[in-house]
């Protein structure tokens, strides 16, 4: 189970003993993971970090997380007319006013395509 946060503060975020919980923590969620079959995904992986790697490939213990900021506008009638309209000149799934979920599967293959 997580520690809660005034537990947190007790063991102090650098002692061994919040460090330990935090890995026992990690583990069991990657086990969560792989018995729910999404442990294959790219943001499922190590918590959604990006865990450090040797030269010879061997996994390091850090991970690091990196936030991709994007600033998305709603889905409006709006968006859909400038889907629609653009359509006519330009591939409808590479214009940027796409519904939600099909940008998402964009920005998850895209990912999945230029990530190690």
């Amino acid at each position: 189970s997580r520690i809660p946060p005034l537990a947190e503060k007790r063991l102090g975020r650098g002692s061994v003993q919040h460090r330990m919980s935090r890995v026992l923590t990690l583990q069991r969620e990657q086990r969560e993971r792989e018995a729910s079959g999404l442990s294959q995904n790219i943001f499922c992986i190590d918590s959604g970090g990006i865990r450090e790697s040797a030269p010879d490939g061997t996994k390091g213990e850090n991970v690091y997380f990196l936030g991709i900021i994007d600033i998305l506008q709603q889905y409006n009638t709006k968006k859909a007319a400038e889907n629609f309209f653009k359509g006519f000149k330009y591939d409808r799934n590479e214009i940027s006013a796409v519904h939600p979920k099909k940008y998402a599967e964009r920005f998850v293959t895209f990912m999945n395509a230029n990530s190690k």
